[in-house]
């Protein structure tokens, strides 16, 4: 299957000082009361534009060569214990904007909460928060999480962010394991699911990222952040 995604617009952090202050190995996976959705910023390679289809109607990327990099992207990994409603990947679709943070961090408070949020709020916030003012757009994931952290989240229709819809704290997992240990995955269970940003024409709305392409991105100037909720 090969299709045109989105727009891309994860960045890169400037350093990794938020991961090496927070990292969930400090606290512990076993201290997580409950499965988290999980906020991916990694590199988008071109192996990921082709969605593969298996027996079961599952799409999947990952499998084999990963090519070459075409960008960042912010993509939420949703836990199998959490549903993610058929609106919402309407709702949820950033077109070609570079807004991919805003729409992958919303989504996982949809996913917690179970109501919309305004996903260019929280991109726009993120971005005032970093200083950023270029052309080009995008935003990083952990700017995303500080604007959560500090502000709350924007309900759709709202006029002003709410704190309670916010999370009272966040962790970035290391190493895929703690991934799949803070989406509640069993050892039976192959590769995450994702939520992507993209609506659904074209792109499948749900795909499967392989675990040995999650493990290779984590250590490739990869994030995964994990809400620990209000």
């Amino acid at each position: 299957m090969h299709v045109h995604p989105g727009g891309l617009g994860r960045l890169k952090p400037p350093d990794w000082d938020h991961v090496s202050k927070y990292p969930l190995s400090a606290i512990g996976v076993e201290s997580l009361t409950k499965p988290a959705p999980v906020q991916l910023g990694i590199a988008w390679m071109s192996n990921f534009d082709n969605p593969v289809k298996d027996s079961a109607g599952v799409y999947w990327i990952g499998k084999g060569n990963l090519g070459t990099e075409r960008g960042g992207h912010a993509i939420c990994a949703q836990p199998p214990s959490l549903i993610d409603r058929p609106e919402w990947i309407s709702f949820y679709n950033q077109g070609q904007t570079p807004e991919c943070v805003g729409f992958s961090c919303s989504r996982g408070q949809s996913l917690e909460k179970g109501v919309e949020f305004n996903p260019v709020w929280l991109y726009n916030a993120a971005r005032n928060f970093e200083g950023n003012h270029s052309e080009e757009g995008g935003s990083t994931v952990r700017a995303a999480l500080h604007v959560l952290l500090k502000k709350g989240a924007r309900p759709a229709g709202s006029k002003a962010p709410d704190p309670l819809d916010g999370v009272s704290a966040y962790r970035w997992a290391t190493k895929w394991d703690e991934v799949r240990a803070a989406l509640g995955l069993s050892d039976s269970e192959d590769g995450v699911l994702l939520d992507q940003s993209w609506g659904d024409e074209g792109y499948p709305p749900h795909v499967r990222l392989t675990d040995e392409a999650g493990e290779w991105l984590l250590q490739h100037e990869g994030e995964a952040g994990l809400f620990c909720e209000r």
